[in-house]
């Protein structure tokens, strides 16, 4: 079976990190970008399965990753988004986001989450 990979978008590092963490322990090829320029440079060298995004990034809106998705190695990658802020999930499937997930969180949510979305 071909390991599963996923893009974490997060411009907190320590969230990043943990969040690369688990997905490593999970067996998942994990890249990482703490910003959306560097997340477009991953997805254009690299298929991912699933992608892990913040929103509110400093200067960025983590939901404009929606326009790149396509274009890239990553057809139909389904996109994950983590905020505190005030956007519902609603908003987010007008986008074309697969999902989204509260902060705080538990790992075991986002993972099962993730597990959901791309099974």
């Amino acid at each position: 079976m071909q390991k599963k990979s996923v893009l974490i978008i997060e411009d907190e590092v320590e969230l990043n990190e943990i969040l690369m963490g688990e997905f490593h322990d999970l067996n998942y090829n994990v890249y990482s970008a703490h910003n959306l320029k560097d997340a477009r440079q991953i997805l254009g060298l690299h298929h991912v399965d699933v992608i892990l995004s913040d929103i509110n990034m400093p200067g960025e809106v983590g939901t404009e990753i929606m326009k790149h998705v396509n274009n890239f190695k990553n057809p139909v990658a389904p996109v994950i988004f983590m905020t505190g802020a005030s956007i519902t999930e609603v908003e987010i499937k007008q986008i074309g986001g697969s999902g989204l997930i509260r902060k705080p969180f538990s790992l075991d949510s986002i993972t099962q989450m993730v597990m959901d979305v791309i099974q």
